[in-house]
């Protein structure tokens, strides 16, 4: 659940494929096709809405430990802010990290082992990447886990517009902004009626961080807008706004609610719209990007139950590439630096793989021309 700040955003032209979103306009889109709409139909009257989705795993997390388990099983390819959220988090929680496949899948038998030993204390969090299910084999290692005693939940942030979203059994958390031009906003679905109970009153120490955070949102965001509309300045102006509201979210410790402004715009995202866009777009760059030599799709084919959030692949000198593709305006983020406590010693495909993923853009705001051109930037920057 990471920012998915580009610092390479430099002075130029100002069109871009990728880098951070403006604000979200109001828009007329039907209310059945609405963010807002999508986050009812999947929690079945069981929606709470924070102000990041750290905020809401960390409210998960409370409830599972009001409940008694202080086990966390989780991939070892994961997202510090996953980590973050664990920090008051109404236990001291024994973090269990899984090895993973050449996909980055957290591998099957290591969940089942985990959780035979964890037991009832034990919480899986699966987390599907990129809008792809998992794998047969490691939802048959997630029922296991079940049969175990465990709970799992489902970090669906990257999965939350794909249709096998609402299959995933349990409660389920999902970061909004990282999909949009929202202020801020997270999601748990399916946390029961405990959850009230955990979040209790914010306090002051709670809501100043979250306030200021989504001001710092707003005001870069709007910034940025007017920048790509003509506006006089530099880019600097609204990413040092956008830096600053991420140490802001660092600071909270607690579970502050959606900003009206961030619940407001929910219902202007137009799901279905944004979904067949990014459909578009990735087999379009998919299709591009075949032939390119040194550059490999983690998912060669775009299933039809799929919203992709990004088109990941494993490329040779990922970083030099990324800063090449950044000078021509594309920007593309890195899912995700590896935390500091899962050491490349234990963890050596971890590391190797983070070493090389990297994702491209295929958001709504991109077309058939922007996807062209980052093909052509790639066979170019990958000679």
């Amino acid at each position: 659940m990471t920012s998915g700040l580009s610092p390479g955003e430099s002075p130029g032209g100002r069109r871009s494929i990728g880098g951070e979103f403006p604000l979200q306009e109001p828009s007329d889109a039907a209310p059945s096709s609405t963010l807002l709409h999508q986050l009812e139909q999947l929690a079945a009257g069981d929606l709470h809405l924070f102000a990041s989705g750290r905020g809401a795993l960390r409210a998960l997390l409370r409830a599972q430990a009001a409940e008694g388990r202080d086990t966390l099983i989780l991939p070892g390819y994961i997202c510090d802010s996953v980590l973050r959220a664990t920090k008051y988090a109404g236990t001291i929680w024994r973090l269990r990290f899984l090895h993973v496949t050449p996909t980055l899948e957290p591998d099957a038998n290591e969940l089942m082992a985990e959780s035979r030993r964890a037991g009832a204390r034990g919480l899986v969090l699966a987390v599907p990447l990129f809008g792809f299910d998992y794998s047969d084999a490691l939802r048959e290692a997630v029922r296991g886990a079940r049969d175990h005693g465990s709970t799992v939940a489902w970090d669906l942030t990257h999965g939350l517009f794909s249709d096998w979203a609402g299959q995933c059994e349990g409660p389920r958390v999902a970061s909004l902004r990282k999909w949009c031009g929202l202020p801020d906003g997270g999601a748990l679905l399916g946390g029961g009626a405990q959850i009230v109970h955990v979040m209790g009153r914010p306090s002051g120490r709670d809501i100043r961080p979250a306030a200021r955070f989504v001001r710092l949102r707003l005001d870069g965001m709007g910034l940025k807008g007017a920048w790509l509309s003509g506006a006089p300045g530099s880019e600097d102006a609204f990413l040092r706004l956008l830096q600053h509201a991420e140490r802001e979210l660092d600071k909270g410790r607690g579970t502050p609610p959606i900003s009206p402004a961030g619940l407001s715009l929910t219902a202007s995202v137009n799901a279905v719209e944004l979904g067949h866009r990014r459909r578009l777009n990735y087999n379009f760059l998919l299709d591009g990007i075949r032939s390119i030599p040194g550059i490999r799709p983690l998912h060669p084919d775009l299933p039809a139950a799929v919203c992709p959030f990004g088109l990941p692949v494993l490329i040779d000198d990922r970083d030099q590439v990324r800063a090449r593709l950044a000078a021509g305006r594309a920007f593309c983020p890195v899912h995700w630096p590896v935390p500091a406590s899962v050491p490349r010693s234990n963890f050596p495909e971890v590391h190797e793989l983070a070493g090389r993923a990297l994702t491209l853009p295929v958001d709504q705001r991109c077309g058939p021309d922007d996807m062209a051109r980052l093909t052509t930037m790639l066979r170019s920057v990958n000679h």
